[in-house]
């Protein structure tokens, strides 16, 4: 009787933690998605400050 090539699954080893890594990459990418959602706000509000800063320039050069 032949034995079989893959004892296990093909693929890369097993670690025994992988378990545990699956929940690292998981809170990794929650983490990576708040920052992300976070600097969007903070340029989305840099954005509006330097826009607005702009259009009370043009209006004052106007002005005066």
């Amino acid at each position: 009787m032949a034995h079989p090539a893959y004892p296990t699954e093909p693929g890369p080893p097993r670690l025994p933690f992988s378990g545990y890594q699956n929940d690292i990459e998981k809170q990794n990418q929650e983490a990576l998605r708040k920052n992300n959602e976070e600097l969007d706000k903070l340029c989305k509000n840099i954005c509006a400050i330097i826009g607005w800063s702009l259009v009370i320039c043009l209006f004052l050069y106007i002005i005066l």
